[in-house]
């Protein structure tokens, strides 16, 4: 099954996987994002679906991608991981996935079972359109540990 994979700092490559004797793909992408899978659906929902390290920002992994609000999480009225009370405005920061990124797809079957399968070419251009910056995680980091500074100087500063 071809997925795309996301390491920090790095473009998008694009891989084959094979399923276990068993025809699952869990260990192939639990060794892929070097942990425990956790899904990642409120860009795309399944198609494609990202699998990110459950505890990615726990275990000190490396700022990866930010993900940007888009029209589909702005009309489900996401709200902003900012403040958690103001739904999200389109192409505004919705959060900060650490460690590898994981993209494949499924249908769901007739018997209502999902089925994984090869991420399309409009999938990849969807995904070459959003995570096209290998720094956007590490960047977006940054700017908000400024803001913390800053926030925390000014209050000290009012209060001294």
């Amino acid at each position: 099954m071809k997925v795309a994979v996301m390491e920090a700092m790095e473009e998008i490559r694009y891989e084959n996987i094979q399923p276990d004797e068993d025809g699952s793909y869990l260990k192939e992408l639990q060794r892929l994002v070097r942990g425990n899978i956790e899904a990642f659906d409120v860009l795309y929902g399944n198609q494609p679906l990202l699998w990110v390290n459950e505890s990615g920002i726990l275990e000190g992994m490396i700022p990866n991608r930010a993900v940007y609000a888009n029209q589909r999480m702005k009309e489900r009225k996401y709200l902003s991981m900012m403040d958690k009370h103001t739904p999200i405005k389109k192409d505004e920061l919705y959060t900060i996935l650490y460690g590898p990124i994981i993209a494949c797809s499924y249908e769901v079957s007739v018997e209502g079972e999902r089925v994984m399968r090869d991420l399309t070419p409009e999938e990849m251009s969807r995904l070459e359109d959003d995570f096209w910056n290998a720094n956007s995680g590490i960047e977006e980091a940054l700017k908000l540990r400024i803001m913390a500074m800053n926030r925390r100087s000014q209050e000290r500063g009012i209060h001294a």
